[in-house]
């Protein structure tokens, strides 16, 4: 990649074509993460839908976008 390929560090050709081949799920679920609103248990229990902030999958206190990338639980 050369620097006239780059802007602010953001190679926009890759992302374009990335962007355009993935299925509207992936696209969704990395706009929410990027924007910190996927439904961790930190979200959950600031909207009142849980009672905790707990992860669901390993019990680990305080469950945050980082924790759902790196969760040692082998559920899914």
């Amino acid at each position: 990649m050369t620097p006239s390929e780059l802007d602010n560090g953001v190679a926009w050709d890759c992302l374009k074509l990335s962007r355009s081949t993935a299925r509207f799920g992936l696209l969704k679920f990395v706009s929410k993460f990027l924007a910190n609103d996927i439904a961790t248990g930190k979200i959950m229990a600031r909207r009142n839908r849980r009672l905790h902030s707990n992860c669901p999958r390993c019990g680990a206190l305080n469950e945050d976008n980082i924790h759902v990338l790196i969760c040692p639980s082998a559920s899914t």
